[in-house]
């Protein structure tokens, strides 16, 4: 007798030895008592001689869902065709062990946004063969989960329980984007199966903070109770047209790739970013006092400004950007028409042959705004300081000194556009 489990298929080999004194011929019947699939070979022996023997095999299929403990009996006869009162009997006994099984399904998605509650319900199958007591429990990646029941008690082989509910709820500080990966664990005689729920974070409006002292990882930015974020770059990413960055002083030295450009910020939507906060004072900006620095330390631009957005970029230190190319401390595309207020943009170069603006360059096409910036010590091949393209742009109430231009304008060049240039401090500047 063996052991089979549900779904297998067992095989017993027996030996048909002629223990008579005379060749005999041997014809080979079963019987077995539960309707299990069954193959007996050979079906007949012919012409065994005296003291010969032969193999004689059966196969018993053990359907799938049998349950455990189930014990089936195949007996196999060999009979003399010589005299029907000889023959003799094998019994083979396939007993079913004991399989535990489950499936937890399907797995989820959704989305929810910071601080809000997601639900997912869930069939917990026993594909075991004994009735089974189901224990489960949750474990998520930066949220909190509680599934319902906690336990599924004497769930029979085969059966569904269809009333799973798992409620997922995300942190109020949960970062757009990130998903929260959730575990739906159902353990079991020793073992475990898995379910997965998947929430992404929807976005959200807000202000958002940033401190040098900061944690980007699952934050928007948005909840001082959790932390400002760390780099502006993300806190950029995090925000919705219309919001506002507050950035707490401190030397921000973070670079970041955005396809073919490297800058400590690419800004691609209309937003506020204000520097001159402390993380003891978010209500009140004073950029002269608390100086925020955002330093490129000679790895690429300091700010890029796409085309078609109306930022508002006041009260920062664009300091140390250097490219192959236009625009080292701030690179305004055209079509942009931000107003870029209370700046020290300085120490910034744009190398290369035909390079311009070393410290701002604008492409052009619109109506930007420079008020009450302080540019100086930087250097291009035209446009030293300012590079203005086309458009109408406003640069006034500005100081714009000892910048130093390759070819033409030390200070500021004007290309094609209509700018207005007014009540601004030029000296020192070198062409």
């Amino acid at each position: 007798s063996w052991s089979a489990t549900p779904g297998t298929v067992i095989t017993y080999v027996h030996t048909l030895t002629n223990s008579g004194g005379v060749s005999d011929t041997y014809v080979i019947t079963y019987a077995e008592n539960l309707g299990w699939s069954v193959t007996v070979t050979p079906t007949t022996v012919y012409t065994l001689p005296p003291g010969s023997a032969v193999g004689v095999t059966a196969t018993v299929s053990v359907p799938a869902g049998t349950l455990a403990s189930t014990k089936d009996t195949l007996v196999i006869t060999a009979t003399s065709q010589i005299t029907d009162v000889v023959f003799d009997i094998a019994t083979d006994e396939t007993t079913v062990p004991y399989v535990p099984g489950a499936v937890i399904a399907p797995d989820r998605s959704g989305q929810a946004d910071p601080g809000g509650t997601i639900t997912y319900t869930h069939i917990l199958t026993n594909t075991g063969n004994y009735t089974e007591t189901f224990d489960l429990t949750t474990h998520s990646t930066f949220g909190y989960a509680e599934v319902s029941p906690a336990t599924v008690a004497e769930l029979g082989p085969g059966v569904a329980y269809t009333g799973v509910v798992v409620t997922v709820q995300l942190p109020t500080h949960a970062a757009a984007g990130e998903t929260e990966q959730t575990q739906v664990i159902v353990s079991f005689a020793g073992e475990q199966v898995v379910a997965w729920d998947s929430t992404q974070v929807n976005p959200i409006t807000g202000t958002r903070y940033v401190a040098p002292n900061g944690r980007d990882e699952n934050n928007n930015c948005t909840d001082l109770n959790y932390d400002a974020c760390a780099t502006m770059q993300h806190a950029v990413d995090q925000a919705a047209t219309g919001d506002e960055v507050r950035v707490a002083y401190g030397v921000y030295t973070d670079v970041h790739a955005t396809g073919v450009y490297t800058q400590v910020v690419y800004l691609e939507e209309s937003l506020t970013l204000r520097g001159g906060y402390a993380t003891d004072d978010w209500d009140t900006a004073a950029p002269v006092a608390r100086p925020t620095v955002l330093d490129a330390a000679g790895q690429g631009r300091v700010v890029y400004v796409a085309g078609g957005i109306t930022p508002t970029i006041e009260g920062f230190h664009l300091r140390r950007g250097y490219v192959n190319g236009d625009g080292a401390g701030l690179y305004i595309a055209a079509g942009a028409e931000p107003r870029i207020a209370q700046c020290h943009i300085y120490s910034n170069t744009a190398s290369g042959i035909g390079s311009k603006g070393g410290g701002v360059y604008y492409g052009g096409t619109g109506n930007p705004v420079f008020e009450r910036n302080t540019i100086y010590s930087n250097t291009a091949e035209d446009g030293g300081g300012v590079y203005l393209a086309g458009g109408s742009p406003a640069v006034w109430n500005s100081v714009i000194y000892r910048n130093t231009a390759g070819d033409l304008g030390g200070g500021l060049y004007n290309g094609s556009g209509s700018p207005t240039v007014w009540n601004n401090t030029f000296y020192s500047n070198t062409a």
